[in-house]
């Protein structure tokens, strides 16, 4: 039992702990042969000419050596494949032996892409099952762009599908609208943020465009591995938490067990620091095996789990084992060094003679007091159930302690599962946009305005708000801060907020957590913000928001903020609010086929569906194992506390069985023992953790800066969950309970 529960711990630890810092060296050694640039630039400005400012003004600081100017074209047209449409963020960008040429390609002799060919990244083609020689085909109204896929390539931009993703061609064609960029070479030792923090000093604290750093990069990218190895590894503390006091418990029962032989020892000579050897020696050679058969079997946990980012970057599965596993091995041995120490140092209380004339010691286990009241209970299996919860207070105590994780990792998992579920549905909330029905996304910008007025004109349209969520805006000493969210209006839409209220006036500004936290702002206070550059604005902050969008940092904004300003202002977003009634998938359908080459219409549920799925994806994975496992180390646990209560009980037992009692009868006051305290902990358990849930969501997601938690309570589920751990209890005490039928009143006549 201590060798499973160990090797079960260490399995869980480690395998998060692999998977928390498996990326890193890769990543690094991918950012080295790929020689990538250490940053990004790209302007607010859409002006094309400036770009040779922009690359004079860079090329000046000290920390970059080296530019080179980019151009690319931003998909918001229809992307296909096989028919089917590729839901992820693209660009094209014209490909560059300087930038490009040692991207890792896979399984690809052609250098570069020619005309009419291109190069996507790994994790494109892995998500949609894209082959080399397959083909994409770009949709702009009647013209038609196919690209034949040349090669498949990795490099530290390219590892996620929530960021943009260059798919690399010969050519932009002339008719397809583009901006430049900048890719910047860094100087010897320096990092993409002393780029930055050089820039800001240049242009006295103000941002004219956006630095993705190649750090940035890569850390976004792992994101997923990073919120799935931060909640294993926590559960996995709190499992070892309650398997060490378990371990202690198991040892104090053993050494009860075996009294008569540390007599012999100790009559025979031995002292209490031989025999303490012995025994320490035997438990440490249990947990040292155990953790390191756990953290070898830890390879096929994470490996399951990391299998889909090391595809990413074209490399096999080989997470790094040794540093983790060390760390791993040191804190399990220590602690329960630390509880076997403390358990066998109780060694010196042993008396031979005591022990040899057949009297027992307890070591601080199951001290009987006499409750004369419960002697007047009948002798049915609920009251003898009842009888032994009153006398045996420590067995219940550790049966409790282990039904109430048990209970809590269990709901833990059974209620984020519900959120996964719901989180799409509820994208709105998590992404920090308002709760319409129906989403459109200009495919072409021109013919917007006129679209959205033909919309408006529909009778089944109760109102329609265009929007625009990546409009360029500089705020000092911010950096990586760059985008507002721009509403024509916020009147009486369901768009959630931490405090305060959406703008009304031109003058207001709603700011997400992070960026309030940075600047130390609160609600009341004003901010500057530059709508472009040389146009210095000073907002009125009315509220704060959490979002998953932009990792967390953003503004709200009115349009009238722009216009009244004489700043030039676009929209390509628009959110439609239907009439009661009106059939949504009907209203869709009416407009995909006029619409289809000037912009997108779907439900409101599948907009940003690859944002969501970057946070739902590593739940998914890490809740179904673990909740399987909590259950078997639960079961596990209460397997092995009731068959050395039977032990224990053996005489007593006899003695039921000797006056007429059959084994069922013994067995079923266990099941009634083991189902009220399961109850008990469940009724103390539940409320908990209901309460505590939303909290511990909020401090998991405190890196996107979310102060609430929205959770959807499905109570089915939970209740069916919750019956299924007390039969998984029960089940478990059935199959520890069998000992009971064996026929052991003959012991009675050896004693």
């Amino acid at each position: 039992m201590i060798f499973s529960m160990v090797m079960i711990c260490a399995m869980l630890m480690s395998s998060s702990m692999v998977i928390l810092t498996s990326l890193q060296k890769p990543y690094e050694e991918l950012q080295i042969e790929t020689k990538a640039p250490t940053s990004k630039f790209y302007p607010f400005a859409k002006d094309n000419q400036r770009i040779g400012e922009w690359k004079e003004s860079l090329e000046r600081l000290k920390t970059i050596s080296q530019s080179t100017i980019l151009k690319r074209h931003i998909v918001t047209e229809k992307m296909k494949y096989k028919g089917k449409e590729i839901e992820a963020f693209l660009s094209l960008v014209e490909y560059q032996q300087d930038v490009y040429g040692e991207v890792r390609l896979l399984d690809n002799k052609v250098e570069q892409p020619g005309k009419g060919e291109c190069f996507i990244p790994a994790v494109l083609a892995n998500e949609f099952g894209i082959k080399k020689g397959d083909q994409l085909t770009l949709l702009d109204g009647d013209m038609e762009y196919k690209y034949t896929i040349a090669g498949i390539y990795v490099d530290p931009y390219a590892l996620s599908l929530s960021y943009n993703l260059e798919v690399l061609v010969d050519r932009i064609p002339e008719e397809l609208r583009f901006e430049n960029f900048l890719a910047l070479y860094s100087e010897e030792g320096a990092s993409g943020e002393d780029m930055i923090l050089e820039y800001l000093d240049s242009k006295e604290g103000i941002l004219d465009g956006r630095f993705y750093t190649v750090e940035e990069g890569m850390s976004n990218s792992s994101i997923t591995e990073k919120i799935l190895g931060g909640i294993l590894l926590a559960l996995s503390i709190i499992v070892f938490f309650v398997s060490s006091l378990m371990i202690r418990y198991m040892i104090k029962n053993a050494l009860l067990q075996e009294n008569k032989t540390i007599a012999i020892y100790k009559s025979i000579g031995y002292g209490n620091g031989d025999i303490l050897r012995i025994y320490l020696t035997f438990y440490l050679f249990l947990t040292m095996t155990g953790s390191i058969l756990g953290i070898l079997m830890s390879t096929f946990l994470s490996g399951g789990f990391m299998k889909k980012a090391f595809s990413n970057i074209g490399e096999i599965n080989s997470p790094e084992l040794m540093l983790p596993g060390l760390i791993c091995f040191l804190i399990i041995n220590t602690v329960a060094f630390l509880q076997i120490y403390l358990v066998l140092s109780k060694l010196k209380q042993y008396r031979p003679v005591i022990a040899l004339s057949g009297r027992e010691y307890h070591l601080g286990l199951c001290k009987t007091k006499n409750f004369g009241w419960m002697e007047g209970l009948s002798f049915s299996p609920l009251g003898m159930a009842i009888r032994t919860i009153r006398r045996d207070k420590k067995n219940t105590i550790y049966m409790i302690l282990t039904c109430i994780v048990s209970i809590y990792m269990v709901n833990f998992a059974l209620l984020c599962f519900s959120n996964i579920d719901s989180m799409q549905k509820d994208n709105y909330y998590w992404i920090g946009f308002d709760q319409h029905e129906v989403s459109l996304t200009a495919i072409n910008p021109k013919n917007f305005d006129e679209d959205c007025s033909k919309l408006r004109d529909d009778p089944r349209v109760e109102r329609l708000i265009k929007n625009n969520f990546e409009v360029g805006v500089m705020i000092p000493w911010q950096k990586g801060m760059g985008y507002a969210i721009v509403y024509e209006s916020y009147e009486n839409l369901n768009m959630p907020l931490v405090r305060g209220r959406n703008p009304k006036y031109s003058d207001e500004i709603v700011v997400s957590n992070l960026v309030a936290q940075d600047l130390k702002k609160e609600i009341g206070d004003y901010m500057e913000v530059y709508l472009k550059e040389g146009k210095r604005v000073s907002f009125l902050i009315v509220g704060t928001y959490q979002s998953f969008y932009n990792m967390g940092r953003g503004v709200r904004l009115l349009g009238s903020a722009f216009t009244e300003n004489d700043v030039a202002l676009e929209y390509n977003e628009a959110s439609i609010y239907l009439k009661p009634g009106t059939d949504r998938n009907e209203f869709i359908q009416s407009y995909e086929e006029r619409f289809y080459d000037r912009m997108k219409i779907v439900k409101r549920e599948d907009k940003f569906e690859n944002i969501i799925s970057n946070i739902t994806e590593p739940q998914k994975m890490a809740i179904g194992p673990f909740m399987a496992l909590v259950l078997f180390i639960g079961g596990l646990n209460l397997m092995y506390i009731v068959f050395l209560k039977n032990s224990n009980q053996r005489k007593t037992y006899s003695i039921y069985k000797s006056i007429g009692y059959h084994p069922r009868h013994l067995v079923k006051m266990n099941l009634w023992y083991i189902g009220m305290v399961a109850v008990v902990s469940m009724i103390i358990t539940v409320p908990i953790f209901l309460s505590v849930f939303p909290k511990m969501m909020v401090l998991a997601m405190a890196a996107f800066g979310f102060e609430k938690y929205l959770v959807s309570y499905n109570v089915i589920t939970l209740l069916i969950g919750n019956i299924g751990i007390i039969l998984v209890f029960l089940f478990s005490v059935y199959l520890s309970s069998r000992n009971l039928y064996g026929n052991d009143i003959s012991e009675l006549g050896q004693e």
